[in-house]
């Protein structure tokens, strides 16, 4: 919402998926939800923030 605000392609988000899984569980609503102000993404797996694909986030499904 305050990207959204403040209107400005300066003014964007980092999406932290380790956090979102691990806060949440939805990431691909949220993803859909903040895609205009998403700037980069932030890969962990959970549990234990590691690789990707080493643990329950399909990111191979998330990212296609």
């Amino acid at each position: 919402m305050i990207c959204k605000a403040v209107n400005s392609p300066a003014c964007k988000i980092l999406f932290d998926m380790w956090h979102m899984q691990r806060n949440e569980g939805r990431i691909t609503r949220n993803m859909d939800l903040t895609w205009d102000e998403i700037a980069y993404f932030q890969i962990g797996d959970e549990p234990g923030r590691n690789e990707p694909t080493s643990g329950e986030v399909n990111y191979k499904f998330l990212f296609n």
